[in-house]
């Protein structure tokens, strides 16, 4: 239930009430001991805040006034998922595989007026050309398709496990613009290969490289029609060489093509660590960090809607060294007995017994 009392700009009072039902299920399913089945069903409803439904026009961007609707009225969502499992392990072998969607009724979106020529919106705002006013609407179409699987097993070649996975997405966002339905949809397919070590107590590394390629879509504006590549590549050795000295060592490189003029990055952040185990049971540490030792570090992402697609750089922590100390406390050199937990009377006749 929503209320609202409204004396500025205007005298408004809201009371909206939502009543929805909501099931759910869940079915799962046993081939054997190492392969199951599972299938999900869910319902949720996401009802429109009180600033979406207040009929005032927020102008402190001239460039992009917004609005409530008095009339909106929640949106209804479905969820399924069915995922499979099997895991042997006298083998070392796995296998997972999902598929899920996500479908939504009366999806809150926003409608879009784009001004051609100056709008008079009141007396006292004025739409200028170029400018948007948006205000949320029901519609419906949204969904939100997404499968992935991952296969692993051990090489016994290098004494490590190799891992292969995958998956893609299709997004179907609806809005509207100038009272016309746009639709923006994304594409998505993604794969990953990676190896771990399982070589020795004293070395540990694992290889991973992850590529995603995208395609967008937009019925009504197909100058925001864009396909963009990303990869992420990662390197992570640790190594104990010498009485209780550790090397450590991790290499992050991220790739983007597509994106805005300027915007693709192609850089690599690389950190390092050398400490000396010290104390009984080398239960502490002192180490020397640097971060990122080439001075490359970026942050770049990509939002998607039915109106527009932007690139955002931001800042981000740069070259920095770290002296750290730490003291592993969650060691213990024995468990408790049976003893620890009897009184003391019942020890003693445990004793002479």
């Amino acid at each position: 239930m929503h209320r609202n009392e409204q004396v500025f700009p205007a005298t408004l009072s809201l009371n909206r009430t939502f009543q929805s039902l909501l099931p759910s299920a869940r079915l799962e399913y046993k081939f054997s001991n190492d392969a199951n089945f599972q299938f999900n069903y869910r319902t949720w409803t996401n009802e429109p805040n009180v600033t979406q439904l207040q009929n005032v026009i927020d102008n402190q961007n001239p460039l992009q006034l917004r609005t409530g609707n008095p009339d909106l009225d929640q949106s209804y969502n479905s969820w399924l998922r069915g995922q499979y499992r099997f895991n042997n392990p006298e083998s070392g072998k796995s296998f997972y595989a999902s598929l899920q969607g996500n479908f939504t009724r009366n999806y809150i979106a926003n409608s879009t007026l784009i001004a051609e020529t100056p709008i008079q919106i009141n007396d006292d705002i004025t739409l200028e050309t170029g400018a948007q006013l948006s205000r949320p609407v029901n519609v419906d179409g949204y969904m939100n398709i997404r499968s992935y699987f991952n296969y692993s097993r051990p090489w016994k070649l290098i004494s490590s496990n190799v891992s292969f996975g995958g998956g893609g997405r299709y997004s179907r966002q609806p809005g509207v613009i100038n009272n016309v339905l746009n639709i923006a949809s994304t594409r998505n397919i993604r794969g990953r290969v990676g190896i771990s070590s399982n070589i020795s107590p004293r070395v540990d590394f694992n290889v991973s490289t992850q590529s995603s390629y995208s395609v967008v879509e937009n019925s009504l504006r197909p100058q925001l029609n864009n396909n963009f590549f990303n990869q992420s590549s990662r390197v992570r050795i640790n190594w104990v060489i010498w009485s209780g000295i550790v090397f450590r060592t991790e290499l992050n490189h991220q790739l983007n093509r597509g994106l805005s003029a300027g915007v693709n990055t192609n850089f690599a952040l690389w950190n390092m660590s050398l400490g000396k185990k010290v104390f009984r049971n080398q239960l502490g540490e002192v180490s020397l960090l640097v971060y990122d030792l080439l001075k490359q570090n970026n942050n770049v992402r990509r939002n998607v809607n039915e109106v527009f697609i932007e690139d955002i750089r931001s800042n981000v922590l740069q070259q920095y060294f770290m002296l750290t100390f730490t003291y592993n406390i969650r060691h213990f050199t024995g468990g408790a007995k049976l003893d620890d937990f009897m009184a003391p009377a019942e020890r003693g006749r445990e004793r002479d017994n």
